[in-house]
């Protein structure tokens, strides 16, 4: 891989393991991203395309690459052939993504437009966006309660959306840079990561 971050997604369904670099200072060295195959632990294919950060389709052979660096909008590659099947328009700087399974979307962040822009996850056509905090970098989604957890790295807030209403339903502040969330939806608890710690949320008081 080129000289870079290097990123992962699985697609435990399939068994596909997907291994990309953000080739930092835009070296080269190789394609950007990697398939394998776990149950042969054999690299199967190799895609030329930027990345800074990647998710599959948890239905279909589908992975989905942005950049924050790069306003390249969202591509969709089918794993198993490499073809690029699918591009989004351009939004802006862009880091994290999530997929919503209820509504068959990508939700990806839109850092300078304080924006969750929708995508169709089959067309890429975009939808109406999804106010929310400048600086979204970080998303996780309850699917259970059907909220949408929003992280800022420049306003030091998290948001927590009504995904039925696109609406924001509480915001809590809790420190600098933050980025990744994870959630423990039974317990209505998130783990919020940020430069100097990491913290655990209530989202639900």
């Amino acid at each position: 891989l080129p000289y870079g971050e290097v990123l992962l997604a699985i697609h435990p369904r399939l068994s596909l393991f997907a291994v990309a670099s953000e080739n930092e200072g835009g070296k080269g060295g190789g394609p950007d991203i990697r398939i394998v195959d776990l149950d042969r632990l054999q690299d199967i294919r190799q895609i030329y395309s930027p990345t800074g950060h990647m998710i599959t389709d948890p239905e279909r052979p589908v992975i989905y690459t942005n950049h924050f660096a790069k306003n390249l909008g969202i591509r969709a590659h089918d794993m198993r052939t490499g073809r690029l099947i699918g591009r989004s328009p351009r939004f802006g700087r862009s880091d994290r993504m999530t997929f919503d399974s209820a509504r068959d979307e990508i939700l990806a962040t839109s850092v300078e437009a304080g924006q969750i822009w929708r995508f169709d996850a089959r067309t890429l056509k975009p939808k109406i966006p999804i106010d929310t905090v400048f600086g979204a970098r970080g998303l996780a989604i309850d699917a259970s309660r059907d909220l949408l957890l929003v992280s800022s790295f420049l306003t030091n807030q998290v948001d927590v959306i009504d995904l039925k209403t696109g609406r924001s339903v509480r915001r809590y502040r809790l420190g600098p840079w933050m980025r990744d969330i994870m959630i423990l939806s039974d317990e209505g608890i998130a783990y919020v990561a940020s430069r100097y710690g990491v913290y655990r949320l209530h989202y639900l008081r």
